[in-house]
């Protein structure tokens, strides 16, 4: 076998085994999993390893596979109609659904990740206080166009079981496209009404 050949298989031998990963831990992160399956794969760490893209496609496949009693949408279900009751209670704070919950690639430990909007970090986190929901305060970066990325504030917090984080966003940034770090593209993002017909 060519140089070529090992290399390819080796980046597809990462991009399954960091598949199987984040399917297993929806908390972990895609350069993480790539970090694990890397030393799991016992590859040399020089190899090209493969794009989030190429591991998404992996997750999809590997969930598609595992997913013969249909127990995958009851999932996506519950955990969108969680993201609608979280969003409601945000309303004011124009929240758009973003990452695995939205995209369909979520399991049962994934955060509900969404976007918010408030020239006030301080008035989130009040809203927060008033509602008696304790949180933590983080940064999140994000792609802002192909060639900068931004550092935003965010909020983690559980509401039941179910852990949430909060993006936030100046209003200025509502209709900004920002890029996805997975497919390199406009981020999908959805609010209230489109996550509601997407379970309706």
């Amino acid at each position: 076998m060519n140089s070529h050949n090992t290399f390819h298989k080796q980046r597809l031998e990462i991009a399954v085994q960091a598949a199987r990963l984040l399917a297993d831990d929806g908390r972990l992160d895609y350069l993480s999993a790539k970090q694990k399956a890397l030393k799991l794969c016992n590859i040399n760490s020089r190899v090209d390893l493969p794009t989030n893209e190429e591991i998404e496609t992996q997750l999809k496949i590997h969930q598609k596979l595992f997913d013969r009693d249909g127990n995958r949408q009851l999932l996506l279900r519950e955990l969108r109609k969680d993201a609608v009751s979280v969003m409601q209670k945000f309303e004011m704070f124009e929240p758009l659904l973003v990452g695995a919950v939205l995209e369909g690639t979520a399991v049962e430990n994934s955060p509900i990740e969404l976007h918010v909007f408030s020239d006030s970090v301080k008035d989130v986190a009040i809203f927060l206080i008033e509602k008696n929901i304790d949180y933590e305060s983080l940064d999140r970066k994000i792609r802002f166009n192909k060639n900068e990325t931004i550092i935003v504030p965010m909020l983690r917090f559980y509401i039941g079981e179910r852990e949430i984080e909060l993006s936030i966003f100046e209003y200025k940034m509502l209709r900004h496209k920002l890029i996805s770090s997975i497919t390199q593209q406009p981020m999908r993002r959805a609010n209230i009404k489109k996550v509601q017909h997407l379970i309706s």
